[in-house]
């Protein structure tokens, strides 16, 4: 068995698109080519070369690094490739010039990203919400992104709508 592990160009796609991720719609599928390039860093590791993980980092500020988009092959899994993966990226990002900070972000239910994160010895730090949406429009018009609220039955009704809708909101958690 040949294994290496070696940062990602945009001409390695095929090899993300050969992979049995079992993520239905990856967003990282289509934005490979941006994670390969300027404050992105994406990193492979190879079994005769085949990927059978990936995961990288982006640069923030200059000086924080944020590890991620952790993906592993179905048929490669409980092999520890994933742990030893993110211990590589997490090393060379702290070789960065400027890098005082390594850190992780992952869903609250990723347990297999958790395990991850906690061999490395990143604690945890605290929890996050997101929030999921199709009409962005509010953005992309420069229109006020968020209208300050200070009726209670109004305050009431969005609770009520994030506990029974509750596609609608992930949390996560960081790791540093």
């Amino acid at each position: 068995m040949n294994k290496q592990i070696r940062m990602l160009t945009s001409e390695d796609f095929p090899y993300l698109e050969a992979m049995d991720t079992g993520i239905e719609d990856d967003y990282v599928m289509r934005i490979f080519h941006r994670l390969t390039t300027e404050n992105h860093r994406l990193y492979g590791l190879f079994i005769d070369n085949e990927m059978v993980s990936m995961g990288g980092y982006t640069i923030f500020a200059g000086r924080y690094a944020m590890l991620g988009r952790l993906r592993s092959d179905r048929r490669f899994r409980g092999n520890n490739f994933a742990t030893q993966l993110i211990s590589y990226i997490m090393n060379e990002a702290f070789q960065v010039n400027g890098i005082q900070w390594v850190g992780a972000n992952t869903q609250e239910y990723n347990i297999p990203a958790r395990r991850v994160v906690e061999k490395l010895q990143l604690n945890p730090y605290v929890m996050l919400h997101g929030a999921v949406t199709k009409d962005t429009s509010a953005l992309e018009t420069g229109a006020k992104s968020w209208n300050f609220i200070d009726s209670i039955e109004r305050k009431k009704y969005w609770l009520k709508e994030v506990f029974l809708k509750s596609s609608s909101i992930f949390p996560y958690e960081c790791y540093y």
